[in-house]
């Protein structure tokens, strides 16, 4: 199925080869394992929608359908982002090699967009020289960092027909308004509603509350989705003279996704208001099913002017270009350094924190040195009873499988033990 995918990629319609991989998925199994609730793989993952562990359901028994939220290429990838693609491949890597899943990979990559098109105008190039510039940077980034290449990617560039037709769908329902500067916008008053959680509710609650205290007025339902950015685009403006009209900014990622159960990576700036329209936008159309396994990765932080942490980010203006990073730092060391956290946490780009990813790496590879000359004869040792060694590895992969069913809690599945 790999050279299937490889050859659709090199020639062919990205989304003939979407409908093509969804068969191939559909059949990578036996069918009649599959009940309607799905198939349980033993792996509780956090969900952010209701803050509880849930256990990982997949639709096709064996084959896990992911999407994940790729770059936008107008510019280069920093540390920030790569630890975010990194920990992604952790997480791959686990599902496949220890739960034996077959992952089927898409990644998105938003190749038209305000940025784009504003940066390739100032430098007096197309967007698409602009774009393609920066997304082979990006593979080759992702190459650099020993990241595993997904199934596919779907630019929105070759999507645009399905980002209008959804963008229609929810015009000609009632259930978007178009915005002065041409955006298409949610009407989140007319859009039936999904399911709240106790959190959610307190939020609005308290979100309320503290507008009467402060005296703001309170927020129409439109008016509050046009303040939380629940901007679908202006895909209507799309067929206008010129391809510099607002794209579809989160409905991208709804005609993208696998139809059915997939599972969902995407990074830590997304906030629940626009979970929340995503589900409300699928359910009013035609798009079937939607994700249902939410993953959304923590965020790199640096020390800031007062010393404490804050998050790394290019409107920070403390973004670190990954090519500038792996000058001073190899790729493992900085593989590493996203083993030492959860995939869900935050974790801060220090000192001390690269030095100790450095000593985990040293303490690897004194181990394999030393078993490598153990297994010469080189180094004296005292006699091994087999049986015990065999329970000892049989206990040690049975506490890593419990450590990664437990939301893939793989720092605590790699903890590097130096001897002294």
């Amino acid at each position: 199925m790999a050279f299937t995918c490889r050859r659709l990629f090199s020639g062919h319609s990205l989304k003939r080869a979407y409908l093509t991989l969804s068969k191939a998925c559909s059949h990578a199994s036996n069918p009649a394992a599959t009940t309607s609730r799905g198939c349980d793989t033993g792996i509780l993952l956090y969900d952010p929608i209701t803050r509880e562990k849930r256990r990982f359901v997949v639709d096709t028994p064996g084959v896990v359908k992911w999407y994940s939220c790729g770059p936008t290429v107008y510019d280069c990838t920093h540390v920030g982002h790569a630890c975010s693609y990194i920990r992604a491949d952790i997480v791959r890597r686990i599902l496949s090699r220890f739960f034996d899943l077959d992952v089927v990979l898409l990644m998105g990559i938003t190749d038209v967009d305000d940025k784009i098109i504003n940066r390739a105008r100032d430098l007096g190039v197309t967007y698409e020289t602009h774009a393609r510039k920066y997304e082979r940077e990006f593979r080759e980034d992702l190459a650099k960092l020993g990241v595993l290449p997904p199934t596919l990617f779907l630019r929105v560039s070759e999507h645009i027909d399905a980002i209008v037709a959804f963008c229609s769908a929810l015009n000609d329902k009632g259930f978007a308004y178009a915005a002065p500067d041409g955006s298409l916008l949610l009407r989140a008053c007319q859009v039936p509603p999904v399911r709240r959680v106790p959190h959610a509710r307190k939020r609005g609650r308290r979100r309320r509350q503290g507008d009467r205290q402060e005296g703001r007025p309170r927020l129409r339902p439109v008016e509050r989705g046009e303040a939380r950015r629940a901007v679908l685009g202006g895909a209507l403006g799309f067929r206008s003279s010129r391809l510099a009209r607002r794209m579809l900014r989160h409905g991208k990622h709804r005609v993208r996704t696998f139809p059915r159960r997939p599972l969902r990576w995407q990074g830590p700036g997304i906030p629940a208001p626009l979970r929340t329209n995503w589900r409300r936008a699928a359910a009013t159309t035609a798009c079937p099913g939607g994700s249902t396994t939410w993953l959304h990765t923590g965020q790199v932080h640096v020390c800031g002017p007062d010393g404490k942490p804050i998050k790394m980010a290019k409107s920070q203006g403390n973004a670190m270009p990954l090519r500038e990073f792996l000058e001073n730092h190899s790729a493992n060391v900085f593989r590493m350094f996203c083993l030492q956290k959860a995939y869900r946490a935050d974790i801060l780009l220090s000192p001390d924190m690269l030095q100790g990813a450095e000593n985990s790496i040293q303490g690897l590879n004194d181990f394999c040195g030393n078993a490598s000359a153990y297994v010469r004869g080189q180094v004296p040792t005292a006699s091994i009873v087999a049986r015990d060694l065999y329970v000892l590895l049989d206990q040690t992969r049975s506490n890593l499988r419990d450590a990664f069913a437990d939301d893939l809690d793989y720092p605590k599945g790699s903890v590097v033990r130096v001897a002294p």
